[in-house]
């Protein structure tokens, strides 16, 4: 018990040391003048929870990201109905189409 407690004490005194040497950093930074940039401004950003939709293919379940659904609806594509390993099989198959069995 006395182990986990003195790890756990070593361990935010660890958080605290980094996280005040990064203030001190910063605020060094700040007297120097430097100017940063503004950050990407979000507009009509809408928050979009990941979904977990199942292949039609092998049935199997996959996570649809909220990047994923941002860049698709972007582009104006609907969701994927397979799962990445069935979509990368279909497009190989697409390159390489089977031989003709004789």
């Amino acid at each position: 018990m006395k182990d986990k407690v003195k790890s756990n004490i070593l361990l935010i005194k660890y958080i605290y040391r980094a996280c005040s040497t990064t203030v001190e950093h910063g605020i060094r930074i700040a007297k120097m003048g430097v100017q940063f940039p503004p950050g990407p401004q979000l507009v009509n950003h809408k928050i979009m929870p990941d979904k977990i939709l199942t292949c039609q293919n092998c049935l199997s379940p996959f996570v649809y990201s909220e990047y994923e659904q941002q860049k698709n609806t972007r582009e104006n594509k609907p969701a994927p109905s397979y799962c990445p390993i069935c979509q990368s099989l279909k497009a190989q198959e697409e390159k390489r189409p089977k031989k003709p069995s004789l």
